[in-house]
């Protein structure tokens, strides 16, 4: 292969990879602008709250938290969707973030939001948790 061969296949390979790079972005971005939309940050935040921070309770959990309590789970991202447009509560049996958070209902945002909109928030939440937030969930609970 010549030289200028290997120069325009180096050339391309570098295109593709920055135009994926920037579709990652733009769909978190895209992401993050539907939950706004939708009215998601007037109780979730995105990041979990300093651990330091005993005294304080948050509405809701944190896309974060959330994303990192369902890593493992292989139906997350369907269970969370359909959550996402139920809503959750007393009258559903995912009440397992009792006495972590300050409201113990989700309304449903089945007016608000697509499936493939609610799919999307859900998606990109579930890249929130990373090894780093996972192992201080750890600690914190061991603790």
């Amino acid at each position: 292969m010549s030289k200028r061969m290997q120069i325009a296949n180096m050339t391309i390979a570098a295109a593709l990879m920055a135009g994926a790079t920037a579709y990652a972005q733009d769909s978190a971005r895209t992401a993050f602008r539907v939950a706004r939309d939708a009215g998601c940050m007037i109780c979730h935040d995105v990041e979990s709250p300093e651990r330091g921070a005993k005294d304080f309770i948050p509405k809701a959990p944190a896309f974060q938290a959330i994303a990192c309590r369902y890593r493992s789970d292989p139906n997350a991202a369907s269970r969370l969707t359909s959550i996402v447009r139920d809503g959750s509560g007393p009258l559903r049996r995912d009440r397992h973030w009792t006495g972590q958070v300050a409201f113990q209902t989700m309304y449903p945002n089945d007016l608000m939001l697509s499936e493939a909109e609610a799919r999307q928030i859900v998606d990109w939440m579930m890249t929130l948790c990373s090894k780093a937030a996972s192992s201080g969930d750890r600690k914190e609970k061991r603790s």
